[in-house]
């Protein structure tokens, strides 16, 4: 199941035994990206 960010849910156990794992992954914005393409570009010699 996908949840974009900021969406609650709730999940209910139907049988005696239950695992729930919660996965997440870090979004890349546009602004992080030329940040580090900045950064990069700074680095390299003339």
């Amino acid at each position: 199941m996908y949840l974009p960010r900021g969406y609650l849910h709730a999940a209910k156990a139907l049988g005696d035994v239950c695992a729930h794992l919660t996965v997440g992954v870090p979004a890349v914005t546009r602004y992080a990206l030329v940040e580090a393409l900045c950064a990069l570009a700074a680095d390299e010699p003339a």
